[in-house]
C-alpha cells in the first residue's frame, strides 16, 4: 500500500494539537516518538509521557496533494508550526496479514 509520510517538529506541549491537527486533515494514522532517541517503556496505565522534544509523524493516502496539505497544516496549525515540518515522504508501507 502506498503513503504519504509528513513530520513534524514539536514540544511536549505541541505534541497533542498538532497530532489532532493531523487527524482533523486526514491522517490515516500519527505517531509522536521522542527526538533524542530516548525510550519511553512500560508507561502506568492510561498515562501518556512525552519527552521535551517530539517528532509527531502522520501517515496519509498516497493521493494525497502534499503542497496542499502543507497549505492546509499552515491554516489550521499557523505559518510557524507548519514551518516546523521535518520530513515529507512518500513510499510502500507493506500490509501485514
Amino acid at each position: 500500500m502506498s503513503w504519504l509520510e509528513l513530520s513534524l517538529a514539536a514540544s511536549m506541549s505541541d505534541a497533542d494539537p498538532v497530532s489532532e491537527a493531523l487527524e482533523h486533515l486526514g491522517a490515516c494514522a500519527v505517531t509522536i516518538t521522542p527526538r533524542d532517541g530516548a525510550e519511553i517503556l512500560e508507561p502506568a496505565p492510561g498515562a501518556q509521557p512525552l519527552a521535551s522534544s517530539n517528532t509527531v509523524t502522520g501517515l496519509f493516502q498516497a493521493d494525497t496533494d502534499a503542497a496542499d496539505l502543507i497549505a492546509r497544516l499552515a491554516g489550521v496549525l499557523g505559518d510557524e508550526r507548519a514551518a516546523g515540518v521535518v520530513a515529507f515522504s512518500s513510499g510502500n508501507h507493506a500490509q501485514g496479514v
